[in-house]
């Protein structure tokens, strides 16, 4: 394990007015071109991470929107709300094509299958809803989990579900069949279980389906799945407090995990080891995202900033200062974009890798 601790010089950013309350979701367009923030203003806003222009307030949500993702051709995107519905929108026109309703609380996770015409929505309802994005149809209700749905992960083939849950576990759907695969009992050592909330907060699939990897809990560890045979491969300790979010680099070699305590870990997926901790927040990590090349992170912070990591060099490429909490974050293969408690939404280019500067 290598600790990694960098000062790099604070990096501008491009910051932009425009959400009236706190951004709580954003993402990017694959080719970059478009990001899409929303916030608990009820609206979403359409932008041009080049130039900082904002190109369309998206409208129509009478309840804060807190999740949003963008189809693979990145011409749509789908919100979710806490009035229970999914709207789909056009991305070039700013227009709503579809209301998408059957939820009956907050809709906190969207997926959009590999496909590109279909959804998947998880809800504080317990429940989960297929939806087909051309016409607006609900094409399969999965229902059955304990508690609130946190996060929803889709595996590559868009076959099965990987669904993290506030009562800590994590349950596999065959989306195929719309049939429960495996219930997985998950981050509930006993002093999770006394706690009573904290329940799982990020899970990610490997990008060959095999294994799923889940966060959360007041047990502060990372659990490693076998899907197919829903068995532990895993259960990481490091980190000092909550796990806030795991992902995959692209090669499904490495998991990296961001956590209450301020680091960042890299984890070697085939011998389990940690290979490094990042160390250089001073609050709690709520955000990250990869690289769409596994070769840098970007995470968010309660401490007002985002950073940039080099994932194989270990150290931190650059820190972009923000007037808020850092509460969410998208990055491209040219542009980082960040949303902060204060309804701000900025952009800043992603620095290069440090072999290539």
């Amino acid at each position: 394990m290598i600790p990694t601790s960098s000062r790099p010089d604070a990096t501008s950013s491009s910051s932009l007015a425009g959400h009236s309350a706190a951004v709580t979701c954003v993402s990017m367009t694959p080719d970059g071109q478009h990001s899409v923030s929303g916030s608990l203003d009820h609206a979403l806003r359409v932008w041009d991470p080049e130039s900082g222009a904002c190109l369309h307030v998206l409208e129509g949500h009478d309840r804060p929107v807190v999740s949003v993702c963008v189809t693979p051709n990145g011409r749509r995107a789908i919100s979710g709300s806490g009035d229970g519905t999914l709207r789909v929108w056009d991305l070039a026109s700013g227009a709503c094509l579809h209301i998408l309703e059957g939820h009956r609380s907050t809709v906190g996770s969207i997926n959009v299958l590999p496909d590109g015409t279909r959804a998947l929505s998880g809800s504080r309802d317990g429940t989960l809803r297929l939806w087909n994005l051309e016409t607006g149809e609900c094409l399969d209700r999965l229902s059955g989990h304990r508690d609130d749905i946190r996060c929803v992960s889709v595996t590559p083939d868009g076959r099965r579900a990987v669904v993290g849950c506030a009562d800590k576990r994590v349950w596999v759907w065959d989306l195929e069949r719309g049939e429960l695969a495996a219930a997985l009992v998950a981050h509930s050592h006993f002093r999770a279980m006394i706690a009573g909330h904290a329940g799982v907060e990020s899970v990610a699939v490997t990008p060959d389906g095999r294994r799923a990897i889940s966060s959360g809990g007041v047990d502060n560890t990372v659990w490693i799945w076998d899907i197919e045979s829903a068995s532990v491969v895993y259960e990481w300790e490091g980190h000092r407090d909550q796990v806030m979010r795991v992902c995959v680099t692209p090669d499904g070699r490495r998991v990296v995990s961001g956590s209450a305590d301020g680091t960042l870990r890299v984890w070697d997926l085939e011998s389990g080891a940690c290979l490094a901790t990042l160390d250089g927040h001073r609050g709690a990590v709520a955000s990250l995202s990869l690289t769409s090349d596994g070769t840098r992170a970007v995470s968010g912070s309660a401490d007002h900033t985002a950073r940039c990591w080099d994932l194989d060099g270990g150290g931190c490429l650059a820190v972009i200062l923000a007037s808020a909490p850092v509460v969410a974050n998208a990055v491209s293969d040219r542009h980082v974009v960040f949303g902060t408690e204060s309804g701000i939404v900025s952009f800043a280019d992603l620095p290069p890798r440090a072999t290539d500067r």
